[in-house]
């Protein structure tokens, strides 16, 4: 049975990362014995600057490649050479960076060796945004159908959006089974053992005595404490499942589908020919896209920025001889939203999406952009905190207390930190951690009572501020 050509270019790359391993090799020389191959086997036009562009410059700095499909760039890469440790906090958190400045999602960074994929938009702790991550010296790694999620057709299909809801499914069940261990634990390694669990047990194993279910409960302790921590087992990269290159089924990603062409107008135009002709004309459509487009959706610029209205398409023909076309519809446009620019990303030129994301969505930002942080200050100043506020985490069974300060800073057990992630990491280590660095969603971990009497994280204070933002 042939080979995956990708596989072949694999053992290549696979044998040149063995002869040069230690050798200094430098970055270019990275880029053009490793990098580069492997982007050309995987679909993309090296030589194209419209399709990859070297030292691309955004806003956020310089990357080493965009990749770009309808003069789009839709996957940033980072090359470092052959010999860099990439576990560098300060390289994600550049990248990532970089892709949120230039509107770009999925960032990779890459020694020619090791590719981790990082999701730029997801609002978690920079370790958090890893999708995932594979070496091409592992070769017990599947690491042909991981990269295979770079290639340009998958880019084009929106793959890497598909497989990072099945991931975020895959996180929420590891946080719940986390959350009911941490209960457990709570439960059992308090000394005595408590009393209820006792009698609940006894109800079960009527013939112990409670003496001999409170020695059994100690010796689980142990061997709860004697097991590597959970939550550390839960933070190390594995290796990836194989099934990962494998699509979900349709019907589980149709909604993330693109059917749809957005583009930008500004009021004339808006008004003369998206609604006065029933067409839209010169757009830059892909096409291989164009099968799939069914709707237009028309984003009037200043100064109503948002998405309007909506048209199922009738034809999508060449315009004018030229390399775009010219979208007819079958019916006249049709209200939507208003879909708002919120604090998003305006797109300058044409986007895809589905019809069912736009009846899903109440801001662009949801589509494409990313809201910014809150900081703690800003909540404070918009007089939606006001400190001091006491706040509270419970964590394997125990309950911590901290304070807001009027400067945005905590203060937990006498000692001040400048996040809700710091604090929250040291209250962790009260509790007992004892493990590497606790990686903290301080937004979540920590809680206050709000007015009505329940506790809440203080993410619910941010979401309040960005929507009085918004508005």
């Amino acid at each position: 049975m042939a080979r995956n050509p990708l596989d072949q270019t694999l053992d290549t790359i696979r044998s040149r990362i063995e002869s040069h391993r230690g050798e200094g090799v430098s970055e270019e020389g990275t880029k053009i014995a490793l990098i580069n191959p492997l982007l050309r086997d995987l679909g993309w036009d090296t030589e194209n600057l419209r399709e990859v562009s070297p030292e691309f410059s955004s806003s956020g700095g310089r990357v080493d490649y965009a990749l770009i499909i309808d003069n789009q760039p839709r996957l940033l890469v980072e090359a470092k050479a052959l010999d860099i440790n990439l576990d560098n906090p300060k390289l994600a958190m550049q990248l990532t960076v970089y892709a949120v400045t230039t509107g770009v999602r999925w960032a990779v960074l890459t020694n020619g060796d090791e590719y981790i994929i990082f999701n730029a938009y997801a609002e978690v702790p920079i370790e958090e945004k890893v999708f995932t991550r594979v070496r091409i010296s592992d070769e017990h790694v599947h690491s042909a159908q991981v990269l295979s999620l770079l290639s340009r057709s998958a880019t084009l299909n929106a793959l890497l959006d598909a497989h990072w809801q099945e991931e975020l499914a895959k996180r929420e069940r590891q946080h719940v089974d986390q959350k009911v261990l941490d209960a457990l634990r709570g439960l059992f390694v308090k000394e005595p053992p408590d009393a209820s669990l006792v009698r609940l047990l006894r109800r079960q194993v009527s013939d112990l005595a409670p003496s001999d279910i409170r020695e059994g409960l100690r010796r689980t302790i142990a061997t709860f404490e004697s097991s590597p921590d959970e939550e550390v087992k839960s933070r190390v990269p594995k290796p990836v499942n194989p099934l990962i290159s494998k699509p979900p089924p349709a019907e589980s990603r149709a909604s993330d589908m693109p059917d749809t062409v957005v583009v930008p107008a500004r009021e004339r135009n808006f008004h003369d020919t998206f609604l006065g002709e029933n067409r839209w004309y010169a757009v830059n459509i892909s096409e291989e896209l164009i099968p799939r487009m069914k709707y237009i959706a028309v984003y009037r610029t200043t100064p109503v920025s948002a998405i309007t209205h909506i048209a199922p398409v009738k034809s999508i023909e060449p315009w004018e001889g030229s390399e775009k076309f010219v979208v007819n519809f079958s019916e006249p446009a049709g209200e939507i939203g208003p879909i708002k620019l919120g604090r998003g990303i305006p797109p300058a030129g044409r986007r895809y999406t589905s019809k069912a994301a736009l009846e899903a969505v109440t801001s662009i930002a949801d589509l494409w952009g990313v809201n910014p942080k809150a900081e703690l200050k800003q909540i404070i100043d918009a007089q939606i905190l006001n400190p001091p506020l006491e706040v509270f985490a419970t964590y394997r069974g125990q309950k911590q207390t901290a304070r807001i300060e009027r400067d945005g800073t905590l203060t937990f057990q006498s000692q001040k930190y400048q996040s809700l992630s710091g604090a929250g990491a040291a209250a962790k280590r009260a509790a007992g951690y004892t493990g590497p660095k606790p990686a903290t969603q301080g937004w979540t971990f920590w809680k206050f009572i709000d007015e009505d009497g329940l506790g809440k994280p203080i993410n619910a204070l941010r979401r309040r501020f960005l929507k009085q933002q918004e508005s």
